[in-house]
């Protein structure tokens, strides 16, 4: 089966529409997690009932990654922009600089159809052989008659259409099966002739009008059914029962071994954990009860399938819904589709590649006879970190952290170093476990004397109280010397492991002297300049902008003003980081520096697990 990637909707999705207030034609671009977002009562239900009805898509190959070829094709495109840009043109040999604005936003939405792609393919072709100008506006550095610009345009629109090239154009095909698990849905029996009433009362709500052909309907009252078949059926079938089993110990019961035993008496799937009696299935937790009734068709069916979940959040902790979202995205032979109020699915979908979230918002007409017949919903697709799904949701900032973990830091720059050298640590890893800023951790300044201010010590006046702020933080002090012990002692006590005390003076001490080196050679303009080899030991504890002036220039440097503030420390100290986190790279920083970031990186880490 091909990646999903759009849904072609017909007709019956006339009350839906695009941010445009134009028709909604497609469901695009899809992932092999979908996410519906919106209040109560926003179609979002109604939508994707509909959508399990629909029995062709377009998709690309499984193997073909979309997403980094769209990266590649954003890059081009940025390139020829910029050279527009860079030469004041508007308009050259027929590309237009709009044009390029417009053809960067569709890569970024991983949206690709026929349509779309036969336009960029066309327009980029155009692009690769121009030569000169069919028609002109704007200026190319005063010389008309300069068009060596055109050389960089027509690099980047090779390898823009390269990328176009290796994307297989979309193929519509069938729909592989289809599952939808509705809102009830349970494993506690109800019929004892082992009749699913649910199933029965979903169809006759939802899916009994016109000649659709419905999705199978699965709401956990076959289980017993489907677990005895599979437990009688051929070796591969009870292998794959017994692998089921496996997993719900290791996912739901902590690796302790577990059976699930169709008792044919009572028609009651029981259950053997670890050394206790057998029980009946639905005397377990409703929470593991639904993670039963999501996680076992998509592990038993080996075929690709399309599975509708109805709010899947119901009675799951979040713990056990980042479990199962993980479950999803593990599956990745099935496609799923899920409509929530949960805060936390969206949470998950930070760490997944393969997640889409599409928001739904109810338009009413008031002044119509029947305003909620005529009511439209409009569809829009959005970032996993996009603050509008949370609106829709109705969580504030009293509902969730925002990030996960902070760094308190005394300064600006104390931000900006530790910024770069934690993103340089992450490459230097090369592992996929990355940490966005924002997302995962954030930065907090503290301003140098105001952290009494704060509730990591007690002071006269009532400190403001940190945890109510934000998420659980690190605090990274300067060394100072032998200065504020006694606060650093206090700091100690009260914080523990989440207090870092710098291996030195400060945070441009953290440097190694080749960086220093460096930007103090910029500063001079003075390239070839020599300067005296010193060990990082020589400076570490001393104020870096005296031992500059003492001991590598003695008093004979170009750079108005020096380099040392009346305290001893460097003198503009923002001019000085930009220039040095230029060209930090971990592997060059000095090792006791190195273990501050290593530490940091376990902080974030382990709030992020």
């Amino acid at each position: 089966m091909n990646k999903l990637i759009s849904i072609a909707l017909p007709d019956t999705f006339e009350m839906y529409q695009n941010t445009d207030s134009q028709s909604l034609k497609s469901l695009q671009p899809t992932s092999q997690i979908n996410i519906f977002v919106g209040s109560n009562n926003s179609g979002k239900s109604r939508f994707m009932r509909l959508l399990a009805t629909q029995e062709t898509f377009e998709g690309l190959p499984m193997g073909f990654d979309l997403q980094s070829a769209n990266e590649e094709l954003t890059d081009a495109l940025s390139e020829i922009e910029s050279s527009l840009i860079s030469h004041r043109l508007s308009d050259a040999g027929g590309i237009s600089r709009d044009s390029v604005g417009i053809l960067k936003q569709l890569p970024t939405a991983l949206s690709i159809s026929k349509d779309v792609y036969q336009n960029w393919r066309s327009v980029i072709q155009k692009w690769v052989g121009i030569q000169g100008f069919s028609n002109w506006s704007g200026s190319s550095s005063g010389d008309p008659n300069n068009l060596s610009f055109l050389k960089p345009v027509r690099e980047a629109s090779a390898r823009a259409f390269a990328v176009l090239e290796k994307i297989p154009q979309p193929a519509e095909q069938k729909a592989p099966n289809r599952v939808y698990i509705p809102i009830l849905r349970g494993l506690r029996p109800i019929d004892k002739a082992g009749n699913d009433v649910y199933a029965r009362r979903t169809t006759e709500d939802y899916f009994s009008e016109g000649e659709i052909r419905p999705p199978e309907i699965f709401t956990g009252l076959t289980f017993f059914q489907r677990l005895t078949d599979l437990l009688l059926g051929s070796n591969s079938e009870r292998k794959l029962i017994s692998e089921y089993q496996n997993f719900v110990s290791q996912a739901f019961f902590e690796r302790r071994p577990l059976a699930l035993i169709p008792n044919q008496k009572s028609g009651v799937v029981m259950v053997k954990i670890g050394k206790e009696q057998d029980r009946p299935i639905h005397h377990l937790g409703d929470g593991i009860q639904s993670a039963i009734i999501f996680s076992f068709l998509p592990f038993v069916m080996e075929e690709p399938t399309f599975f509708f979940i109805e709010e899947p959040e119901s009675h799951l902790h979040p713990g056990l819904q980042r479990k199962i979202m993980k479950f999803f995205a593990d599956r990745q032979q099935h496609t799923f589709f899920l409509t929530t109020h949960s805060n936390h699915l969206l949470d998950v979908t930070m760490d997944i590649k393969e997640a889409t979230i599409f928001t739904f918002r109810k338009q009413i007409d008031h002044d119509a006879e029947d305003d909620e017949q005529s009511a439209t919903f409009t569809v829009e697709n959005v970032d996993s970190g996009h603050g509008s799904s949370l609106e829709l949701l109705g969580v504030r900032n009293s509902s969730v952290f925002l990030t996960n973990a902070t760094i308190w830091v005394e300064g600006i720059t104390d931000r900006w170093y530790l910024r770069k050298m934690l993103k340089s640590y992450m490459e230097h890893l090369g592992t996929p476990e990355r940490f966005e800023e924002d997302v995962h951790y954030s930065f907090v300044e503290y301003g140098g004397a105001n952290i009494t201010h704060w509730s990591f010590l007690d002071c006269e006046d009532h400190p403001i109280e940190v945890t109510r702020l934000c998420a659980r933080a690190i605090l990274i002090v300067d060394g100072d010397g032998s200065s504020k012990l006694k606060r650093k002692e206090a700091l100690e006590n009260e914080l523990g492991d989440r207090l870092c005390i710098l291996p030195c003076r400060e945070i441009e001490n953290l440097l190694p002297y080749e960086v220093i080196r460096q930007v103090i050679l910029e500063f001079e303009k003075t390239p070839d300049r020599e300067l005296p080899e010193t060990k990082y030991e020589s400076y570490k504890d001393k104020y870096l902008g005296r031992f500059i002036e003492d001991n590598l220039l003695k008093k004979d440097f170009n750079r108005r003003g020096g380099y040392k503030a009346d305290s001893g420390t460097i003198k503009s100290k923002t001019d000085f980081c930009q220039r040095a986190i230029e060209i930090i790279t971990f592997e060059a920083l000095p090792e006791s520096t190195q273990g501050v970031i290593k530490r940091i990186y376990k902080f974030i880490y382990s709030q992020n697990s």
